[in-house]
C-alpha cells in the first residue's frame, strides 16, 4: 500500500520531468506531452512483453510442428500400419478408437517430444499435445488411405480381387507365388516361395476383424503343404482370440501394407 501511494506522488514528478525533456528536445509545441510520454513508458514494457511472448509462442509452435513431422516421416508407414490393426469396426461400422489413441500418446511422449528442448517440451505437453494427437491420426489415416492403391476400385472387391492383388504383391518381392484355387485349398489360398523356404497365406478382405477360423485352418495348411510358415493377410485387424491363437502356432497376422516388408519378418524366426 505505502508503494502504491508513494507511486501516486511521484507520478506528477516523473510526467514533469517528462515534460520538461521534452521541451528542450522538440520546443515548445510539445509542453503538455508529458503525461503522454509518462502513459507510453508505463505501457510500453507491457506491449514489449507480448510482443516478445507471440514471437516466442510462435517459433515454438514451428519448433512443435517440425517435430510432429520429423518423428512422423521416420515412422509413417509403422503409424499407419498400427492405426489398421488398432481401429476395430464394430458389426453397425463404428470405429473404436480407444487402443490407437493410447498408441498415439506414447508415440507423442517416447517418440515425439524428446526431439524438444525441455523448455518446449512444457509448452508441447500444455498446449500442443492433443492437437499433435489429432494431425498423427489424420495423417496415419490418410497414408493407409493412399497405401490401398488398387484395393479401392468403384466396384466392391472380391475375395478372389485380393488374393490376386496379395500374390502380386509377393511378386515383386521376389516371392515365387502361386494360388492353389478355390477348390481342394485346404486352408491356404497363396504358396510362396523364397531362396527354399515355403509360406501358406490365407487372403481375408473383410469388413470386420478377422476371427480364430483364418489361424486354424492356415496352420492346418501350413501341415499339409509342409510349408515353413503360415500367414494371414487381412485388410482389417484381428480379434483377441485370433491373436492368441495365432501366438500359440506360431502363425503371422499380417495387413496386407505389410506384405512389402514380410520376407524379413517371415524369416527373422
Amino acid at each position: 500500500m505505502k508503494t502504491f501511494l508513494l507511486a501516486l506522488l511521484l507520478l506528477p514528478m516523473l510526467a514533469g520531468l517528462l515534460q520538461n525533456i521534452a521541451v528542450q528536445l522538440f520546443g515548445e509545441s510539445v509542453r503538455s506531452s508529458g503525461w503522454i510520454l509518462l502513459v507510453v513508458l508505463l505501457i510500453l514494457p507491457l506491449v514489449l512483453r507480448s510482443l516478445g511472448r507471440s514471437w516466442r509462442n510462435y517459433c515454438w509452435r514451428r519448433r512443435c510442428l517440425a517435430a510432429i513431422r520429423t518423428a512422423f516421416l521416420a515412422h509413417a508407414d509403422k503409424l499407419a500400419l498400427n492405426r489398421a490393426r488398432l481401429v476395430q469396426v464394430d458389426d453397425y461400422g463404428v470405429e473404436d478408437t480407444d487402443r490407437w489413441i493410447a498408441h498415439l500418446e506414447r508415440f507423442v511422449q517416447k517418440v515425439v517430444m524428446p526431439l524438444l528442448p525441455p523448455g518446449q517440451q512444457v509448452f508441447f505437453a500444455a498446449e500442443f499435445r492433443s492437437f499433435a494427437i489429432a494431425l498423427l491420426d489424420e495423417a496415419a489415416r490418410q497414408k493407409r488411405t493412399k497405401a490401398l492403391g488398387s484395393l479401392k476400385p468403384g466396384r466392391k472387391l472380391s475375395g478372389r480381387d485380393f488374393e490376386q492383388f496379395c500374390m502380386e504383391e509377393l511378386r515383386k518381392q521376389d516371392w515365387r507365388a502361386r494360388a492353389t484355387g478355390a477348390s481342394g485349398d485346404q486352408g491356404a489360398d497363396i504358396i510362396a516361395e523364397h531362396k527354399g523356404r515355403a509360406v501358406v497365406f490365407q487372403c481375408k478382405y473383410h469388413s470386420a476383424p478377422i476371427g480364430n477360423k483364418a489361424v486354424q485352418e492356415v496352420a492346418a495348411a501350413r501341415q499339409h503343404y509342409q510349408a515353413q510358415a503360415a500367414c494371414v493377410v487381412s485388410n482389417q485387424g484381428y480379434t483377441r482370440a485370433a491373436r492368441a491363437l495365432a501366438a500359440t502356432n506360431n502363425v503371422f497376422l499380417i495387413h496386407y501394407s505389410e506384405l512389402a516388408g514380410f520376407k524379413r519378418l517371415a524369416f527373422a524366426r
